[in-house]
């Protein structure tokens, strides 16, 4: 990996920043660097020529005044793609600091094995976005139109006939979901995800077990109602919004990597040279709102294996005693039916901050580029005293986090769905098992 340097004028108050930037494996990848003097942001784009070994960079709000990092350059900052860097600081005495370059500092943090394994879990994401994607659109579109014929051709040319014989609904289910989820799986926490996902099986046949005519209702009111179809589409609009954002949550994947653990200084050491708050926020705010639509599916299911009826609600609310008195509640309230205590609440627990969103939705936050913290206040009123403070890494975490709770929100409505699709007489394929652990590559 080459690195490059790059020395910025500021348009605005024509402060000089020296920007050492990692060419790694990507063919392009955004760049955010905030001038240290007058905090305007300075937006850019790096493009790479692997088979031609060139780049070239891009920039609005300064200028490239080229040359080797001068003397009087009163700011440094490293960039990366793909990995953490080094935020913002001050040049001391005006020369700028010696350091490992972005690369070999995460090959003493993650190891050589550790680097290889970040680039073969992004890489393989990249590419399926791109090539598999439109499919599984059309996949899930069919699907939604009841139009089996062009879907049983259409999943033929993706997924292993031997293993997805397609020859009734039921078993077109099992491969629109498997087709979904190959494109999203490089990125999943596979011990996590599969952890997550016995857990709705072991828990759904527990509730049949207890009250089997109950949950039969249960699944024919969100089928019949639309709602799984709408849970769907939610699903397939976050993972389109999801690929839009990731070039900018590269870097937030190779945390898992850190070999001894990645400790809270080290948020104020490092940072995203990819985005900013205002790259993700949107995105963000959106994931809040449809993992709490969503969450309906999971109150119901905690409501039939808790209280023996879906519709039943936990006694946390003297207005809230029924599934239909939780429709009525604002998407913030809903949160407060979810503590982590109940069978489903770790589907969607630790993904949402009310805090961030309020402020998010009434403008009431701060973000200083330089530091990368983001001042917000939680009750959206920027005149109120309460405020609260968190760096834009654990931002973008929560933005990941969001997804994943989308993706196991999807996993107790695809449940639901087959629930709904046996009670109306489809039977699965007794010759190809139904199993709800995606196998790797499938």
């Amino acid at each position: 990996m080459a690195t490059n340097r790059n020395v910025l004028r500021c348009d605005v108050c024509k402060t000089l920043t020296c920007v050492r930037t990692l060419i790694g494996y990507l063919d392009q990848h955004p760049l955010r660097i905030c001038c240290g003097n007058c905090g305007i942001e300075i937006r850019g784009t790096v493009h790479i020529d692997h088979k031609n070994s060139g780049y070239r960079f891009e920039f609005q709000n300064a200028v490239d005044v080229g040359g080797e990092c001068p003397d009087e350059a009163a700011y440094y900052m490293e960039a990366s793609g793909e990995l953490l860097t080094l935020k913002l600081q001050a040049t001391p005495d005006g020369k700028v600091p010696q350091f490992f370059s972005p690369f070999f500092r995460a090959q003493q943090q993650m190891g050589i094995e550790g680097v290889e394994e970040f680039k073969e879990k992004i890489l393989p994401f990249i590419e399926l976005s791109k090539e598999r994607w439109p499919t599984v659109k059309r996949v899930n579109d069919l699907w939604a139109r009841g139009n089996f014929e062009f879907l049983k051709g259409e999943l033929q040319k993706i997924l292993p006939q031997d293993k997805y014989p397609l020859n009734n609904r039921l078993e077109m289910l099992k491969g629109v979901r498997h087709a979904t989820m190959s494109t999203i799986y490089p990125l999943l926490d596979w011990r996590r995800f599969d952890a997550r996902v016995q857990h709705i099986q072991r828990s759904i046949v527990r509730a049949s077990d207890q009250n089997k005519q109950n949950l039969t209702e249960l699944a024919r009111e969100f089928a019949q109602r639309g709602l799984l179809e709408k849970y769907r589409a939610m699903l397939l609009g976050r993972i389109d919004a999801f690929i839009a954002a990731f070039p900018f949550l590269i870097p937030v994947f190779s945390k898992p990597f850190f070999k001894k653990g990645f400790s809270s200084e080290i948020y104020r050491q490092y940072g995203l040279s990819t985005c900013g708050f205002e790259d993700l926020k949107g995105y963000y705010a959106d994931a809040y709102e449809d993992v709490l639509v969503m969450s309906r599916l999971a109150a119901a299911h905690n409501n039939l294996l808790v209280r023996g009826d879906y519709r039943t609600m936990a006694k946390k609310r003297k207005d809230v005693s029924s599934l239909e008195d939780f429709d009525n509640l604002s998407k913030g309230s809903r949160l407060e039916f979810f503590n982590g205590r109940e069978t489903f609440d770790p589907l969607l627990y630790g993904s949402l901050n009310v805090g961030i969103r309020n402020a998010i939705a009434h403008n009431s936050f701060n973000y200083d580029g330089r530091t990368q913290e983001i001042t917000y206040y939680p009750d959206g009123n920027r005149a109120a005293t309460k405020k609260e403070q968190m760096f834009l890494l654990h931002f973008s975490e929560l933005c990941l986090e969001s997804f994943y709770a989308l993706v196991n929100l999807s996993e107790l409505a695809l449940w639901t769905e087959r629930i709904y699709l046996m009670s109306e007489g489809e039977a699965p394929d007794l010759a190809a098992s139904w199993t709800l652990v995606l196998e790797g590559g499938e």
